[in-house]
């Protein structure tokens, strides 16, 4: 056979296909020298990288290897037209770099017979042990002990591996073949379970061989051939392999035993290391399903085919095989061979970033006729995979024509160009390429090994982009009224080598219109960043610019747009907008800022809009594309928190930095910076300021006395009204009428009281700890009591806890005992108001509008919100508790009447928001104060928050009660009474009550003349609801009630026994019930005039009047909260011309209450208390009372 060596002559680049095949062909000449250094070149010379070879080539006229791309099976040349010849055989006929020509003769070496020159060693036995072969990845050991052996050549004989069992070992270049001669059934045997393979990375057996992998990826991989036995009779069967977890080796036939007709037999096996640098090669045959013969062989001693009484070692098309028999049968052969690329891509670094393209320009195959056989061209076929021995002739894989071939010079020769430009063109992983002839008509015969691949490979390198980002959906903004062209990219890769010529053109034009604004003439594009100019003059639109770029040889075009959009007019900050509702200190709100720019949004533009507030870091930048509008979280953290924003658009145009201030109030009830809210209240007994920390859990601990002398004061929990970031407390001191601010300390305590202002006994109920007007300052509400009005005092945030001039929130609040500030109940961030009605006690609930206004919610009442709904409740005191549980939502607190249970009302956190629980916070809270002003109602019979007299006619004709409605300034609406229905017949008393049933509504003592039985009536006098008390009453001279004299909470009667000058105490209980009497005075009887006047003192605790007889003088008995009274102290003498007194509370609305006298002449004058035991003034409010039996 007349193998043709590597050409490494000129290869003609873009010649046809059958002019390269010829020039394959040719044998080597020397190309003449240009210079001297050409002269020195050498018959084979090689460079460095790919740049030395082509500029080597190029200058000498030569092919020259690139040592990095140098192997025994693949290597790759630059040529003198600038191309990449790369030369893929079948066998390793090609120089190594590093190693020469590869040399597989076994060689001794550190113990181990090793192949003189290969990249893929193999280790055989020489001195024994247990190993017979190791490779890289792995070893083939042996259980016993291995022979020296016999070697010559590349061939190592192991005699005796066992009783008639050899070994024969022929290495190869990057193979080996391993053959066992068995001669009976005990060798076998020991051949059968006498084998191992181990490896450091992967390793297994089965039928298809021995398959080891390593590498990091495990992808170095190494296999055997199918393990193929040959018995005595010539027949050729695959054995099946097993390995146990130890690596030990199973060697068995898959029908079972073997007989013993079947020895002597032998057993072959290639050990085949698979790398892209190793093209591989195979033949196989139908009369051999299982097997693939790699390289042609199959353990046989000569080629599969040549032991088959054939010609060549690879075949394609029908012919007679004869191993197994003695005449041949006929059978079917095909040879594969599949090719690696080197890719050619990885010859220069950063080839991406030159646009480094290598085309496949044309390629050719060729494979040499047998030694005595006729060339013979069969169809050449491109298949899947193949050339590996793994899989036999019933596993061949699908394939399609790839070229027609022609016989030359005693080889089969094809052009494949287009099969393999398909495969190897893009700059990806190139895939392995297999070739096949899988039959024909006739016989083709080759030279297996003979078989080479040559592609030539074009070097292209055309990057070249506009320096711009813009597109028609994005455009690129420009701030300046100028379009940039000739402002490109150009990487070439050494353009000296390849001749790069390329040429740019751009075309400005107006987007919108289509008119083309300018066209430039073909410029050469310069390797590098080129500047370019601009197009000046332009207006604010859109614009684009057209880029070609062509090459003069027609080989290369690129089209290129770029978008611009000129905006030159500048955005704006609009306005800042806090969310509505209160932004409270320590929490985080949201605000709104809105922008605006001279046609956004336009489905282009975008606005980035930078927004930070008061030591926040860092800034928060959103993107806006279709709307003009942002909301950001500030974390309030005082009462002024700065806040700035700033915009730009696309095109760099600021807004410059807009800022402003909003405002933030503290948390209300947080009174020692825990978090949590907590409770002030006044304890009745002793006048006492108590401070319950809250445990934020709906519950408080155990009450801390802050001082005494609170028994005459109003208080709400306000707070910060001071702006020092704590909470603070209002206060009213009723004997003055003067409002103060005690600011918080921080710490559960308060400081040094601040005067707010005086005047304001004017004021009914009142409370503060909102921000209806939402300017982060903290409010006051108050109720007229001369109007009715619903005033709004805003914060000023003067650091006084002062307040700003009042305006009206709304009207007809007259006949409201209670307002407190309720949070947001409704969840529409604006404070809200709860109110209590007198009458009926009905509760409404009044949503903040954020302006200082207010919107009646819930105007039928509040029966489905869990609110309290009517008197059936029996709630006496309630105040807004702020979110008392840590639920996130509004509580209330609020006192049981019959039990004296400090409750907590929570809500749902969602709308509505029916009750959630009602706990119990503590007990006896009757004689506890709650934050909360409330108006005093006893004397009120009307329901419009103003003290009523009461009075019957004379004699049986006039026994009914009249009620005299009184006008809060010490005088009475309209003229006559009016008549209730109650009848008053035989009744000797009647005494204002309160509220002693618990109804909520003011009632009264009467008592039967008769048998002096002493009844509660409530204010409708129907007899069916009237409570009796008791009978023996007519023993009492007086009888007296309306007022709390032990501070419990719940309304006393005292009566002056006849007989004993006795004066009692009994206690109330509740419900119109009262406790045992106790002694709280003697010598009574000498008093007359008795009257329950309340607290007359402003100390907090309910007083006592009365007329001594023996000098005609009225006399002052200060309550002690205990039931006990002071001494009295006279307040006026010369009384004795008066025959009736009765209390009414504060009746002219100056904060102090007040008392009636009738003079003896019928006139009824009023006596205005001066808050301090005693009166300022009298004056005649009526005539004619003269005949009134009782005026209470």
């Amino acid at each position: 056979m007349n193998r043709i060596l590597v050409s490494r002559t000129r290869a003609l680049g873009g010649t046809a296909a059958a002019a390269v095949g010829a020039a394959l062909l040719a044998v080597p000449g020397a190309a003449a020298a240009q210079t001297a250094d050409c002269a020195a070149l050498g018959a084979d010379p090689i460079a460095a990288d790919i740049a030395a070879a082509l500029e080597t080539a190029q200058a000498c006229d030569v092919e020259v290897r690139i040592s990095e791309y140098a192997s025994a099976y693949r290597t790759l040349y630059g040529t003198p037209e600038g191309l990449l010849h790369l030369v893929d055989t079948a066998e390793a006929v090609q120089d190594e770099e590093g190693l020469g020509h590869l040399d597989p003769t076994l060689q001794p070496a550190d113990d181990v017979l090793r192949q003189t020159a290969s990249p893929w060693p193999f280790a055989l036995s020489l001195s024994g042990g247990q190993t017979l072969v190791e490779t890289s990845g792995g070893r083939l050991g042996w259980d016993g002990a291995v022979p020296v052996p016999a070697y010559a050549g590349a061939t190592a004989e192991y005699d005796g591996l066992a009783a008639g069992l050899d070994l024969s070992v022929t290495a190869g270049e990057s193979s080996a073949e391993l053959r066992f001669t068995v001669a009976d059934a005990a060798a076998w045997e020991s051949l059968a379970t006498g084998l191992s393979l181990t490896s450091e990375g992967y390793a297994t057996a089965d039928e298809a061989g021995l398959y080891l992998s390593t590498g990091r990826d495990y992808d170095l991989i190494e296999m055997s051939t199918p393990f193929a036995v040959r018995d005595a009779t010539g027949a050729v069967r695959k054995a099946v392999l097993e390995m146990d977890g130890g690596g030990g080796i199973t060697v068995r036939l898959p029908e079972g035993d073997v007989g013993a007709e079947a020895f002597p037999l032998t057993v072959s096996t290639d050990w085949v290391y698979y790398r892209s640098a190793v093209n591989v090669w195979a033949a196989y045959s139908s009369a051999s399903p299982d097997l693939g013969f790699h390289r042609g062989h199959a353990g046989l001693g000569l080629a599969y085919f040549e032991a088959a009484g054939e010609t060549g070692d690879a075949l394609a098309g029908p012919y007679c095989d004869g191993l197994a028999a003695a005449e041949c049968t006929a059978a079917e052969a095909a040879s594969y061979w599949t090719f690696f690329s080197p890719e050619p891509r990885w010859t220069v670094d950063s080839y991406d970033g030159y646009g480094l393209r290598f085309p496949v320009v044309s390629a050719s195959f060729r494979v040499d006729a047998a030694e005595g056989a006729a060339c013979v061209a069969p169809e050449l076929r491109h298949a899947e995979y193949g050339g590996w021995s793994d899989a036999g002739w019933s596993g061949l894989p699908d394939d399609a024509p790839a070229a027609s071939g022609a016989c030359d010079g005693g080889a089969a020769v094809y052009d494949v160009s287009g099969t393999v430009a398909g495969e190897w063109s893009d700059n990806g992983w190139h895939a392995p390429l297999t070739l096949a002839m899988t039959g024909g008509d006739a016989t083709a015969r080759f030279d297996g090994g003979s078989a080479r691949l040559d592609v030539y490979f074009d070097v292209e390198s055309r990057k070249v982009a506009p320096r711009c980002t813009g597109t028609a959906a994005s455009p690129e903004f420009r701030g300046t009224s100028d379009v940039p062209y000739g402002n490109y990219t150009a990487s070439f890769w050494r353009p000296d080598l390849l001749g790069t010529e390329v040429s740019w053109t751009a075309t400005v034009t107006d987007a919108r219109t289509g008119t083309v604004l300018l066209a430039t003439e073909p410029a050469a594009v310069g390797n590098g960043v080129q500047r370019g100019t601009v197009l000046t003059g332009l207006d604010d639109g859109a614009y684009k610019v057209a880029y070609r770029f062509e090459s003069g040889d027609g080989g290369f075009e690129q089209t290129s747009e770029c978008h611009y959009r000129i905006d030159t007019a500048k955005p704006d900050v609009i306005e800042f907008a806090a969310i509505p509702g209160t932004n409270y200190i320590g929490e985080t709100a949201t605000v709104e800022v809105t922008v605006a720019d001279e046609g956004f949004p336009d489905g282009v533009n975008a606005l980035s809009l930078t927004f930070d507030s008061e030591d926040s870091d860092p800034a928060t930048t959103v993107r806006l594309e279709d709307g003009t509008t942002a909301v950001f979280d500030v974390d309030f953290d005082t009462t002024r928190t700065w806040v700035r924003a700033e915009v730009v658009d696309r095109a760099g145009n600021r807004s410059g930095s807009d800022s402003t201030f909003l405002g933030g109030t503290y948390s209300r009830n947080d009174y020692d910076g825990d978090g949590f809210q907590d409770l002030f209240a006044v304890r009745e007994t002793d006048g006492n300021l108590v401070f319950y920390k809250g445990n934020g859990d709906g519950t408080v601990r155990a009450g801390a006395s802050r001082g005494a002398g609170w028994g005459g004061m109003d208080i709400v929990m306000a707070g910060d009204l001071t702006g020092d970031g704590r909470d603070d407390l209002l206060a009213r001191d009723n004997s003055t009428g003067t409002l103060y601010v005690y600011p918080g300390n921080g710490a559960g305590g308060l400081n040094a009281r601040q005067s707010v202002g005086g005047g304001w006994n004017t004021m009914g109920s009142f409370t503060s700890a909102g921000d209806f007007n939402e300017d982060g300052l903290v409010d006051l509400v108050a109720v007229s009591k001369g109007n009715g009005r619903l005033y709004l005092y805003p914060g000023e945030g003067e650091g006084d806890g002062g307040f700003g001039s009042r305006t009206v929130m709304g009207t007809g609040f007259l006949d409201n005992d209670t307002v407190t500030t309720f949070g947001d109940f409704n969840g529409d961030g604006h404070d809200d108001l709860l109110t209590r009605e007198t009458y009926g006690q009905y509760y409404h609930l009044y949503g903040g509008d954020g302006s200082g206004g207010l919107l009646d919610l819930y105007p039928n009442g509040y029966a489905d919100t869990g609110l309290p709904g009517d008197a059936e409740e029996r709630i006496g005191q309630f105040t807004g508790a702020g979110d008392f549980n840590g639920d996130g939502v509004t509580d209330l607190l609020l006192v049981d009447e019959p039990t004296g249970e400090l409750r907590l009302r929570s809500f749902a956190t969602e709308s509505p928001r029916h009750t959630v629980a009602d706990s119990v916070v503590g007990t006896g809270w009757n004689a506890m104060r709650l934050p909360s002003a409330e108006t005093d109602w006893t004397y009120d019979y009307s329901g419009d928050n103003r003290s009523d007299i009461t009075a019957k006619g004379p004699g049986p004709e006039y026994d009914w009660p009249y009620v005299y409605h009184g006008n809060g300034a010490g005088g009475f609406l309209g003229g006559a009474g009016w008549v209730t229905d109650g009848n008053l017949d035989g009744f000797d008393l009647v005494e204002t009550a309160g509220d002693l049933n618990g109804d909520g509504r003011s009632d009264y003592l009467v008592r039967k003349a008769s048998t002096g039985a002493l009844y509660v009536y409530p204010d409708w006098w129907r007899e069916e609801d009237r409570i009796k008390l008791g009978t023996g009453w007519n023993a009492m001279s007086a009888i007296v009630s309306g007022q709390d004299y032990n501070a419990d909470g719940r309304i006393d009667i005292i009566a002056s026994e006849k007989s004993s000058g006795n004066l009692w105490l009994y206690p109330g209980k509740g419900g119109g019930a009262f406790g045992a009497r106790v002694l709280i005075g003697t010598g009574w009887g000498g008093m007359s005039l008795v009257t329950a006047v309340g607290d007359l003192d402003h100390d907090g605790q309910d007083d006592l009047i009365s007329r001594r007889n023996s000098d005609g003088c009225l006399y002052f008995y200060a309550g002690r909260g205990t039931g006990k009274l002071a001494n009295g102290v006279k307040i006026g003498c010369g009384w004795d011309v008066m025959n009736a007194v009765a209390s009414v509370g504060d009746f002219n609305g100056d904060g102090h209450v007040d008392w009636v006298a009738r003079h003896s002449n019928g006139s009824l004058y009023l006596y205005a208390g001066n808050g301090k035991g005693s009166y300022s003034s009298s004056k005649v409010i009526g005539t004619g009372w003269g005949g009134m039996d009782l005026i209470v």
